[in-house]
C-alpha cells in the first residue's frame, strides 16, 4: 500500500503541475495540507523505475486535514486528550507548565494554549531561557508591559535560566504588571528536565516555580503516538518538498514502516531534521526507504 500527500498546487509551478498530471491514472490529492478545503482527485502517472516498492500504486488515502491550533498534527488519542486539556485549561485563569522530552514539540503546545486563551487577540512573546542576559529578559518583560496586560510570556526550556535570571523573572512576577493583571497576563514555561530535582538542588527558586505551576501539561513522546506518522510525515515532506523545490507524490508504505520501527529519541523534531534530508536529496517520485538515511 501506498501513502499520498495532499500537495498545495497553488506553490507548484505549472510545469510541475502538468508533470504530475499526465499519463496513466491513479489518485493524486491535492490541496492545502492543514486546510480543511474540498479535496480534489487528478489523475497522475505511476513511473516504476525505482524497483519493487515503487512498482505498485495500491491503495490512496487522503490524510485526514488539521483544524487544531499551530498544526498539531495527530489523531492519537493521546494527541485528542492533549488538545482536550488544553482548551479545558485556557479556559481557567491559570498559568501553565509544559513538560515533555526535548523535540516533542512543547513550543507548539504552547502557541495553541494562547490561542485558546486570548483567542489570537493578543501577543504570543515567547524568550528562549537558554540565551539569557539580563538585557534581553528585561526587553522580554517590557514587551509584556507595552501589550497592556492581556499577553501570554512563553519560557521555553525555563530550567536553562540561571539564578540570576530566575531572580529577575521573579522580582517581574511579584512586582510588575504581571502581579496585577488578573489572570489576563499568562505565564507558560516549558521544561525538559525535573523541576523537583533542580528544587531539592537549590539550582531553581521555590516561589518561581509555585509561580509557574499553575497547572501541569505533559506532551507525549513520538514513540507513544505512532499512529500519527503518516499524517506527520505528510506534513513534512509537503513542506520541505515546497522548500527544495522537489514535490514527491508520496511515501511509500515499507519507508512509513523503517520510521515506525525507530525509537525517535529526538522526538518529531528528529522526524522533522530526517524527512527534510531524505526530500532535498530523493529522486522521487516518491519517498522510498531507501531515501531515508536512518
Amino acid at each position: 500500500m501506498t501513502i499520498w500527500l495532499r500537495l498545495d498546487e497553488t506553490r507548484l509551478p505549472p510545469a510541475a503541475l502538468d508533470a504530475l498530471t499526465t499519463g496513466n491514472s491513479v489518485p493524486l490529492f491535492l490541496g492545502p495540507c492543514l486546510d480543511s478545503g474540498p479535496v480534489e482527485a487528478l489523475p497522475v502517472s505511476l513511473p516504476s523505475d525505482r524497483g519493487p516498492e515503487n512498482a505498485a500504486a495500491g491503495e490512496a488515502i487522503a490524510l485526514t486535514t488539521q483544524t487544531a491550533a499551530n498544526h498539531l498534527i495527530g489523531h492519537s488519542r493521546a494527541m485528542q486528550l492533549l488538545r482536550r486539556r488544553i482548551e479545558h485549561l485556557a479556559a481557567r485563569p491559570t498559568n501553565l507548565l509544559i513538560i515533555g522530552d526535548r523535540g516533542v514539540g512543547k513550543g507548539l503546545v504552547a502557541e495553541a494554549f494562547h490561542e485558546h486563551a486570548h483567542n489570537g487577540a493578543a501577543p504570543f512573546i515567547p524568550f528562549p531561557c537558554s540565551s539569557w542576559t539580563e538585557s534581553s529578559l528585561r526587553r522580554a518583560l517590557g514587551e509584556v508591559t507595552k501589550a497592556g496586560r492581556r499577553a501570554t510570556l512563553f519560557l521555553d526550556e525555563v530550567s536553562d535560566l540561571p539564578l540570576a535570571g530566575q531572580t529577575q523573572l521573579l522580582a517581574w512576577v511579584r512586582e510588575g504588571p504581571f502581579a496585577q493583571a488578573g489572570g489576563r497576563l499568562r505565564l507558560v514555561a516549558s521544561t525538559a528536565v525535573d523541576l523537583i530535582l533542580r528544587l531539592v538542588q537549590r539550582r531553581f527558586h521555590s516561589e518561581l516555580y509555585d509561580a509557574l505551576v499553575g497547572s501541569i501539561l505533559r506532551v507525549p513522546p513520538l514513540r507513544e503516538r505512532l499512529e500519527d506518522l503518516p499524517g506527520l510525515a505528510a506534513h513534512f515532506i509537503t513542506r520541505f518538498g515546497a522548500r527544495h523545490g522537489n514535490f514527491l507524490r508520496g511515501i511509500s508504505q515499507p519507508a512509513l514502516e523503517q520510521l515506525r520501527r525507530r525509537r525517535w529519541p529526538g522526538n518529531v523534531r528528529e522526524l522533522e531534521v530526517a524527512l527534510e534530508r531524505a526530500v532535498a536529496c530523493a529522486p522521487g517520485p516518491m519517498l522510498l526507504s531507501r531515501d531515508l538515511a536512518l
